[in-house]
């Protein structure tokens, strides 16, 4: 994330007087396990973003929210179905954007709550207004991270929750965009006007920092929808689910041609397992995803037996599976400067396991003879 910082130094403005931005001092703490080398400076990322986040009451949401705050957000409005929960996010995002601010001399984001289905146009609709009406008529972007998933054998899936998980993950999707179409439009003129006035390329994003009257032109309006790698090839007791993300990827390359020209940039992130989520405990309750097997192998890490082992045993390359800051830090990433000429793309954020399958033949073990015999055919 380096790069986004220097592509608004505001000393790249030859001839104009921009504010010094004081210098941030790093939050030090870890933002989730496994991320504490990412910094909590807001300058980072493209400040200003009013968000709206379905399903941020918990779990990828809330890390989703949190990340956007921790990186220049001017407010989140969460959305899910529990009231109770959405509070106690609201409260847990409120004292971290405010620790993160303190640190950085910079004022915090806000996050607060919309009680409400993504299944029910209107209460899409009340979310948007609430982010309008608090963040003074403002919304530049939606991330679609309400969802619904369990895992069963296809002749076993009853049309009831086939249509349930429809509802929720690709018809809420659709009525989130839907409801916020007018706003993210404004944000699109807003922005098309702020770079007409500095006289810059059709088109072209300002990273230099200079907008009009030496300050940063409004952020790029945008939508994130959080899809999956299942249905990009297939996968067992997910015929349900991976219909309703393949229906979200659809809408979001559909949305990304339609309304790119309205200046709204609408891109995906496809999770694979992210541990120490509702979702995942849903999926493998009993943590077989990230076993590994105990045989014993070489003890040399790299050498060829134990690389072969893992190829065939191990379905994500990496080696871990991910935490909810993964998939956040693509949202963010997404949803910046750095992102300006990014539309319509699915950005998998899985360790390559996706790609995986087992290997068809063996490599054979170093020291056996037919190792010995293919290399000397080479």
């Amino acid at each position: 994330m380096v790069m986004l910082r220097n592509a608004f130094r505001p000393d790249a403005c030859a001839g104009k007087r921009v504010p010094a931005r004081p210098t941030p001092v790093p939050d030090q703490r870890p933002l989730s396990p496994g991320h504490s080398h990412i910094p909590s400076d807001p300058t980072l990322s493209y400040p200003g973003h009013v968000a709206l986040v379905t399903g941020g009451g918990s779990g990828i949401g809330k890390e989703i929210a949190r990340q956007l705050l921790r990186h220049g957000a001017a407010g989140v409005v969460l959305m899910g179905r529990r009231s109770d929960v959405l509070a106690a996010a609201v409260d847990e995002l409120t004292a971290d954007a405010e620790a993160v601010a303190s640190t950085s001399a910079s004022s915090p984001g806000r996050a607060v709550a919309s009680t409400g289905d993504v299944r029910k146009p209107d209460d899409c609709r009340r979310a948007v207004d609430e982010a309008l009406d608090t963040f003074g008529r403002r919304l530049t972007l939606v991330v679609c991270a309400a969802a619904g998933n369990f895992l069963a054998p296809a002749e076993e899936l009853s049309p009831n929750a086939v249509r349930t998980v429809m509802e929720i993950d690709a018809l809420g999707t659709w009525n989130a965009c839907h409801a916020a179409r007018d706003a993210l439009f404004e944000a699109g003129r807003a922005r098309a006007s702020a770079e007409a006035a500095a006289a810059r390329p059709p088109g072209g994003a300002d990273r230099s920092g200079c907008g009009s009257a030496g300050t940063l032109p409004p952020p790029s309006p945008g939508i994130v929808t959080i899809s999956m790698t299942l249905h990009w090839g297939a996968s067992f007791w997910q015929a349900h689910a991976s219909a309703a993300k393949a229906a979200v990827d659809a809408l979001q390359r559909s949305l990304a041609l339609e309304w790119g020209y309205r200046g709204v940039r609408v891109n995906g992130v496809a999770p694979g397992p992210v541990a120490n989520t509702a979702g995942m405990a849903r999926l493998d309750p009993d943590g077989r995803a990230d076993a590994r097997d105990a045989r014993p192998v070489d003890s040399d890490p790299w050498s060829p037996s134990r690389l072969a082992r893992r190829a065939a045993r191990d379905p994500i390359p990496l080696g871990r599976q991910g935490d909810a800051a993964d998939v956040a830090m693509a949202v963010v990433y997404l949803s910046s400067e750095a992102a300006a000429w990014v539309s319509g793309a699915s950005l998998a954020v899985d360790g390559a396991n996706w790609l995986w399958k087992p290997p068809v033949v063996a490599w054979p073990h170093r020291g056996t003879s037919d190792a010995g015999s293919a290399r000397a055919k080479l």
